[in-house]
C-alpha cells in the first residue's frame, strides 16, 4: 500500500498518535535506536535488562511510559544496506532500488538520499542526528560527504569496534585501540552530548542512532568478555538440518552448506549486545520525557538453523526482528486498530513516526502508518544484486519464496514453526494447495519490479533447444520466430493456436521466414518470406490459410521485419548501391501507399531493427557492434527520439503501447547480460522517469519486446526474448500485467 498525502494537507492534519497529549504538548523528540544482526529471541531481562526494565516494561527512570512490543516485526529485506534504506525512506527494495550491500543494485552508491526520515523532520523545524553506521559503502575515512537532513553527523564502518575511522560533519577522526575507543562508548557520548545539546535549546530532535554491535566479528567491551560464556547455543529441530525429507527439500544453496558451529560468535554476540544495552540505559538517563523510541534491528540472524550462519535468506529467523515502541511520557500509544502481534515493518517507520509527529511526508512510502491504516495481512519478501535472487510473501501463518532458478519452498509457520517441511512439491499436498495459490498470486502482485534474476511470470511461454524469438501474440494466436535443429542458421515463422495448441509453419515450403504482429482486431499477421536470402513481406490469415503479399512494399530489393498497425506498415529494405549495402527503414501509408523513409545506414556497420508501429508513433533500434540505441519516431513531426537507458547503458527493442502513452524497453550495460532490466516510460515525456518491470539474471540479455492483451482482463502483458551470453539461444519469456507496475 503506498501513501501520499501532499504537503500542504498534511501540515494542518492532527495525527491520531496526538490524542492522548494536551493541544499545547511541545511537539515529541524521535530516537531510533538499531541495532546491527540482532536476533528478535535476545530481548530478555538477562541479554537486556535495560531495554527489558524501561522500553519492554515501565520502569522507574520513566514511570509513566507505555510500550508496546511486537512480537511478529519483520524486514522484507533482510541485509543491512537494503534494510537500512527501507527504515530511512518506508519503502520497499523494490521501490528504492537498494537490494543489497554491493555493486549496481546496492549499496551506498545505489540510495537516493534526497527525500528521507530526515530531511522531512529537518524541514518541519527538528535537529537532527545521525550517530553510527550509515550505509556499507559509505567510508567515513575517504568522503567528505554528508546526506541531507542531518544537523549532526557522526557515521562510522559496517563492524567497527576498535581501530576505525568516523566522519563527523564530513571530516574523519581515528579512534584506536584504547578501552575509550570503544565503538559502543563513543557512540553513547556522541548521542548523549547531542540530546543534551538539543534539550537545553529547546529543540525538537530526531536522533538515528546506529550501533555496530552485534554485527560480526562482534567483539564485546572488555568487562563483558564471558559474561554469557555459559549460556548453551539453542539447538531447535532445524539446527544443521540442510534437507527436509518428507517435503520437497531445500533449494541447493542450503543443501550444499557444510556443518555450523557458531558458538564462540553467539557468545560474542550476546556480549556486545549487552553493552548496547548498557549505553541505551545510560542515553535513557538524559532523554526528555517527551520522547518516542523505538528499538529495533536491521535484520535477524541464523546460528545454524538450515546449516545456515547468518542473514539473507527468507527464513524466520533471518526476518523476524525485535521492534518496541515506546513513548517515555505516556502520551502516545499503539492504536486500538492495530494489535503486539499484527504484522509490522521497518518500512512502517518513517510513516508512523512521521504522522506522530506532526511531520509532513515529502514522498510516497510503502509503508503503515499505524494511527491511520489498518494493519496488513502479507508483506513482499525480496532481496537480488548478488549471490541469492528470490521474491516470495510473508503471512502470519504461512511463507512463501521462489527463487531465480525457479525453486520453491512453502512453509506452513503455524504447524512446522522451523519450516522444515517444504510443501511446494508436485503436487502441492491438498491441504496446502490453497494457501499456495493465494501466496503465488500475492507474491505476483506485491514484487514488482522483480529483484535482480528472478522472474515473476511464467518463463515457458516458448523453450527448448531451439533458438526462439520475435514473439506476438493476439487473443487467440502466438506467433514467434524459430530456427533448425537440423540447420541452425535458418530460420522459420511460426503460429500457434492458443486454444488447440496446434502449431503451422507460416512461410511456404523451401523458404525461410521471421514473424511479425497481427492487424489489429484480426488474425491476419505479417511475416518475412525469404527465398536465397531475398525477403518479401506478407499477410496470412490464421483462420482461413489466405495468404498475400503486402500491397506495395515489395520490389528486387530485400524486404524484411515488417510491423503492420491499422494505418501503417513499417518495415527495413536492403538494396545494393555503388557495390554497398544500405538499409532503409521505411514507413507505408496503408490508405494510399507513399512510403516515408526514417532513415539509411550501412549494412555492414548497422542492423536496422524495427520495433513496432501504431497510429501516431513507431519505435526501432539500430544495433552497432554489441550495442544498441532505441528510437521513438513520431508520425506527425517526422521526427525520431532517442530513448535514455542511462549513462553508459543500451536500450533494445522498444514497443509502444499508445492506449496507456508509455514505451517499453530493455536496458544493459553495454556488455550483454549485466544489469539487464526491463523499463516503461511516458511516450509523451521521454526524458522523464523510468519505471523498472523487473532485472534479468546475470549472463541474459532481452530483446525483441511486445505488448500483448494480459491474462488479467483490462490489462497488457510483455512478451520478450531472452538469451543467454554464451549458448546464444533465446527462449520467449512474458511479464504480466505489466502495465499495472
Amino acid at each position: 500500500m503506498k501513501r501520499f498525502v501532499p504537503v500542504v494537507l498534511l501540515a494542518t492534519v492532527l495525527s491520531p498518535w496526538a490524542r492522548t497529549a494536551s493541544a499545547e504538548s511541545p511537539p515529541p523528540n524521535v530516537v531510533i535506536l538499531m541495532s546491527d544482526d540482532q536476533r528478535w529471541d535476545t530481548i530478555s531481562p538477562t541479554f537486556t535488562p535495560e531495554i527489558w526494565d524501561n522500553l519492554v516494561n515501565t520502569g522507574s527512570t520513566f514511570p509513566g511510559s507505555r510500550s508496546t512490543m511486537f512480537t511478529n516485526a519483520f524486514v522484507p529485506n533482510s541485509l543491512c544496506c537494503p534494510s537500512r534504506t527501507s527504515i530511512l525512506t518506508g519503502r520497499y527494495s523494490h521501490t528504492t532500488g537498494v537490494y543489497s550491500n554491493t555493486g549496481p543494485f546496492g549499496g551506498f552508491k545505489a540510495f537516493d538520499d534526497k527525500h528521507t526520515i530526515a530531511t522531512d523532520f529537518h524541514d518541519a523545524g527538528y535537529r537532527t542526528a545521525l550517530i553510527g553506521k550509515y550505509l556499507n559503502g559509505y567510508v567515513p575515512r575517504s568522503t567528505s560527504y554528508v546526506p541531507p537532513g542531518w544537523d549532526r553527523w557522526f557515521a562510522v564502518n559496517t563492524g567497527a569496534f576498535y581501530d576505525y575511522y568516523a566522519s563527523s560533519n564530513g571530516h574523519p577522526l581515528f579512534y584506536g585501540d584504547d578501552p575509550a575507543d570503544y565503538i559502543t562508548r563513543v557512540l553513547n557520548q556522541q548521542a548523549t552530548a547531542f540530546v543534551e545539546d538539543a534539550t537545553d535549546d529547546g529543540d525538537p530532535f530526531l536522533l538515528y542512532y546506529a550501533f555496530t554491535a552485534p554485527h560480526e566479528p562482534a567483539v564485546p567491551q572488555q568487562r563483558d568478555v564471558g559474561r554469557f560464556a555459559s549460556v548453551p547455543l539453542p539447538q531447535p529441530p532445524s539446527y544443521n538440518v540442510a534437507d527436509d525429507p518428507t517435503g520437497a527439500g531445500k533449494p541447493a544453496y542450503i543443501r550444499d552448506q557444510p556443518v555450523q558451529d557458531p558458538t564462540a560468535l553467539h557468545e560474542r554476540q550476546l556480549e556486545s549486545e549487552y553493552g548496547v544495552d548498557r549505553a541505551i540505559g545510560q542515553l535513557l538517563a538524559v532523554l526528555p520525557s517527551n520522547t518516542i523510541v523505538v528499538y529495533l534491528s536491521d535484520n535477524g540472524w541464523l546460528w545454524g538453523e538450515h546449516r545456515w550462519a547468518g542473514k539473507l535468506v527468507p527464513y524466520n529467523e533471518s526476518i523476524r526482528i525485535p521492534m518496541i515502541l515506546t513513548s517515555l511520557d505516556g502520551s502516545f500509544t499503539l492504536p486500538g486498530a492495530w494489535a503486539p502481534d499484527d504484522l509490522t515493518l521497518n518500512v512502517d517507520l518513517r510513516p508512523t513516526l512521521e504522522a506522530a509527529a506532526g511531520v509532513p511526508l515529502s514522498t510516497s512510502v510503502d509503508g503503515l502508518d499505524w494511527a491511520s491504516d489498518p494493519p496488513r495481512g502479507a508483506f513482499v519478501l525480496e532481496h537480488g544484486g548478488d549471490t541469492l535472487s528470490y521474491c516470495g510473501v510473508r503471512e502470519a501463518g504461512w511463507m512463501y519464496t521462489r527463487y531465480s532458478d525457479g525453486f520453491e519452498e512453502l512453509y506452513n509457520e503455524n504447524a512446522d514453526p522451523y519450516e522444515m517441511s517444504n510443501l511446494a512439491s508436485d503436487p502441492i499436498p491438498v491441504g496446502a494447495q490453497t494457501a499456495y495459490d493465494r501466496l503465488t498470486a500475492e507474491m505476483s502482485s506485491l514484487c514488482r519490479p522483480a529483484p535482480p534474476g528472478v522472474l515473476l511470470d511464467p518463463k515457458g511461454v516458448l523453450g527448448g533447444p531451439a533458438d526462439q524469438s520475435s514473439a506476438f501474440r493476439n487473443d487467440d494466436w502466438l506467433t514467434w520466430t524459430m530456427n533448425s535443429g537440423a540447420h541452425p542458421k535458418t530460420y522459420d515463422a511460426f503460429a500457434k493456436d492458443l486454444a488447440t495448441g496446434q502449431k503451422i509453419r507460416l512461410n511456404k515450403d523451401g523458404t525461410h521466414g521471421r514473424s511479425g504482429n497481427f492487424i489489429p482486431g484480426t488474425d491476419r499477421t505479417i511475416y518475412t518470406q525469404t527465398v536465397n536470402w531475398s525477403g518479401d513481406l506478407y499477410y496470412l490469415n490464421l483462420r482461413t490459410g489466405s495468404r498475400k503479399q503486402v500491397p506495395g512494399v515489395n520490389t528486387k530489393a530485400s524486404e524484411h521485419d515488417g510491423r503492420v498497425s491499422a494505418s501503417y506498415v513499417l518495415f527495413d529494405r536492403d538494396r545494393v548501391i555503388g557495390g554497398i549495402r544500405y538499409t532503409r527503414l521505411l514507413l507505408q501509408d496503408r490508405a494510399d501507399g507513399s512510403l516515408t523513409s526514417l532513415g539509411r545506414w550501412k549494412t555492414a556497420k548497422v542492423s536496422v531493427v524495427p520495433g513496432s508501429i501504431g497510429e501516431g508513433f513507431a519505435s526501432y533500434s539500430l544495433v552497432e557492434g554489441s550495442g544498441s540505441r532505441s528510437f521513438v519516431y513520431d508520425i506527425a513531426d517526422s521526427s525520431a527520439t532517442q530513448i535514455p537507458a542511462g549513462a553508459g547503458n543500451d536500450a533494445w527493442g522498444p514497443t509502444i503501447d499508445e492506449t496507456d502513452g508509455s514505451v517499453y524497453f530493455a536496458s544493459s550495460s553495454g556488455v550483454c547480460g549485466v544489469n539487464v532490466s526491463l523499463r516503461r516510460l511516458g511516450l509523451d515525456d521521454l526524458d522523464g522517469p523510468q519505471t523498472t518491470l523487473t532485472i534479468l539474471a546475470p549472463g541474459v540479455g532481452a530483446t525483441g519486446l511486445s505488448l500483448a492483451p494480459g491474462a488479467a482482463p483490462d490489462h497488457m502483458d510483455l512478451l520478450f526474448t531472452a538469451a543467454g551470453c554464451t549458448s546464444g539461444s533465446g527462449d520467449i519469456n512474458q511479464l504480466l500485467a505489466v502495465d499495472t507496475v
